[in-house]
């Protein structure tokens, strides 16, 4: 019972529009985690949370301190230093009215070591025409004391022009 609750508030915290914090709004598609271990779909949440609050610090936080991330753009990011120092600049350059939207397909947890495969749609309201899609990898490991962390994420839009740096 306690699950359904938790989703059900983190998935509440996600449709407010925190357009003063941050210009682009990142969604998780609720459906996608809900079949998942709760943790995991949590920190989903929180990570569309963080993004929408444009807190590249509590973004993260959500990163294992030797994490590697291959983002839409190509950079090679290692560590969560660097993965707070580009967040930093890539939320603050977010462009207005665009949407992120986070379809979370696959989850499987296995002892201390998860992964989750998905999609995401990229959109931009001032243009009519479809934004950019592509799919992620995200690679997670238990901390030492036991709390899941992003070990490892790669983004890929293909042929699709980038509508959001994120």
């Amino acid at each position: 019972m306690r699950r359904p609750l938790v989703l059900a508030a983190l998935a509440a915290t996600l449709t407010y529009s925190s357009q003063a914090a941050a210009q682009t709004t990142f969604r998780v598609d609720a459906k996608g985690v809900a079949s998942a271990d709760s943790e995991l779909a949590a920190l989903r949440l929180e990570y569309a949370a963080a993004a929408n609050a444009g807190d590249a610090n509590r973004l993260s936080r959500l990163y294992a301190s030797d994490a590697i991330a291959v983002w839409t753009d190509g950079v090679l990011l290692r560590g969560a230093a660097e993965i707070q120092r580009y967040s930093t600049e890539a939320l603050s350059s977010a462009p207005t009215g665009a949407t992120v939207t986070l379809t979370p397909t696959r989850f499987e947890a296995n002892g201390r070591m998860a992964s989750e495969t998905g999609t995401f749609a990229e959109m931009q309201s001032a243009n009519p025409a479809p934004g950019a899609t592509g799919v992620y990898v995200a690679i997670y490991t238990r901390d030492a004391n036991g709390v899941w962390r992003i070990s490892m994420e790669v983004r890929s839009r293909g042929r699709d022009k980038q509508v959001v740096r994120w």
